[in-house]
């Protein structure tokens, strides 16, 4: 019980530099944002998200490296090797 972790003492666990981190903010809901505009026919993409899809310029970098890239296992992917 004493290695415990416990609210009050979880701080101590994490890097300082990460203590300064500025808290994700979320965007407001599409209903807001397009009332807010005045906007009919909103549609509210993710920020990682892009309706033209990848550019030539990152579709050429990805396949110059996906020779050597190692792709990250899943918890599924290892779960299912161990069995």
């Amino acid at each position: 019980m004493e290695n415990m972790v416990t609210c009050a003492n979880i701080s101590s666990l994490i890097l300082p530099h990460l203590m300064e981190l500025t808290p994700y903010q979320a965007g407001k809901p599409l209903e807001e944002l397009a009332r807010e505009l005045g906007l009919k026919d909103a549609i509210k993409l993710a920020s990682n998200e892009n309706p033209l899809g990848p550019s030539p310029r990152a579709l050429a970098a990805i396949k110059k490296i996906s020779p050597i890239c190692i792709a990250i296992p899943t918890a599924t992917l290892i779960t299912s090797k161990r069995t």
